[in-house]
């Protein structure tokens, strides 16, 4: 008995030497985007990704967006808005749509846990002035609701995106 559970125990620790780990790259439309890297001995090396906080939403995310804050946005309607995520226990680590899709995704309210739409965000055109140009904020994975002055607040100290 304990040599099978010897010859087991080898079998998979070789066996893990010769399968890595596949990784995939997969955009939220479910295309597929090519991976940068060069190898370094035996060892593949991503080159690091520029994170990507582009704000503007597409149709398909507006769209999206307004199914999931159906019951809090009024009148607001996501088409050709620019709008800023963040997330974190405080409320105020910077994010993008694409993690914040991606999380909506994951947590399907299917799964163990259970989605987190987050809290929204709507500017008035004054608001809208003072934050550089953005229409609303969603902040999820969060443990506490913000004030809209907060959320504004944290929006300004950010560094502007180019």
């Amino acid at each position: 008995m304990k040599k099978v559970i010897y010859l087991s125990a080898t079998l998979f620790l070789f066996s893990s030497c010769f399968f890595g780990k596949t990784v995939s790259n997969t955009t939220p439309t479910g295309q597929t985007a090519s991976a940068t890297g060069e190898y370094v001995g035996e060892v593949y090396v991503e080159e690091p990704q520029q994170v990507e906080y582009a704000s503007w939403l597409n149709k398909d995310e507006a769209k999206e967006l307004n199914a999931i804050f159906e019951a809090y946005r009024n009148d607001f309607d996501f088409t050709n808005k620019n709008v800023i995520f963040f997330m974190g226990s405080t409320g105020k680590l910077r994010s993008n749509k694409e993690h914040y899709f991606r999380m909506q995704k994951k947590y399907d309210n299917t799964s163990y846990y259970n989605r987190d739409n987050g809290y929204l965000y709507i500017f008035d055109e004054d608001q809208k002035a003072a934050v550089g140009g953005y229409d609303a904020a969603i902040v999820f994975w969060t443990k506490n609701q913000l004030s809209t002055e907060e959320v504004m607040e944290r929006i300004m100290q950010e560094p502007p995106v180019e």
